[in-house]
């Protein structure tokens, strides 16, 4: 994602930009061709249905798992030209970047898209002489908590 964005930056700015000014100007220059990603920015950043949209929607529902993530991408993009789903891979989706096509396995894309703050950072926060930021950071109890020991 971070290369696509540096990639449209340079696009504007380096290429299109400067040709407009060369052209504006009367400079004489050869023309430089460049391809435009917006396409795969859209697919990627796209409400409501890019993949990163979606995959903090999925991270949402307490029953999402990355093969309902999967699912989704799957049903919203079936017909997309920069995003394939391998056959022979239940877990992959294939994206069609600038620089050419990644396949990304879906394991773990949901754990890792959550935002969770390291321990140290909470603990330190936790333990604020002023009393707001230390409230902020109070543990709180777990979500399902375990059952008591037999």
């Amino acid at each position: 994602y971070a290369n696509e964005k540096l990639q449209l930056f340079f696009n504007d700015h380096m290429l299109a930009d400067e040709q407009r000014a060369y052209q504006e100007e009367g400079v004489e220059w050869q023309y430089v061709e460049f391809s435009d990603n917006a396409a795969v920015l859209a697919l990627l950043e796209g409400r409501p249905s890019g993949l990163l949209p979606t995959l903090d929607d999925q991270c949402l529902f307490a029953t999402a798992t990355d093969g309902t993530f999967l699912q989704v991408l799957s049903k919203a993009h079936e017909s997309s030209a920069d995003v394939t789903f391998p056959k022979l891979r239940r877990d992959a989706f294939v994206v069609s970047h600038s620089s050419g096509p990644v396949e990304y396995g879906v394991e773990g894309f949901l754990d890792k898209n959550k935002d969770m703050l390291f321990s140290d950072l909470t603990e330190a926060m936790a333990a604020s002489t002023q009393p707001f930021i230390a409230s902020l950071f109070e543990p709180s109890a777990p979500a399902h908590p375990s059952p008591p020991p037999q």
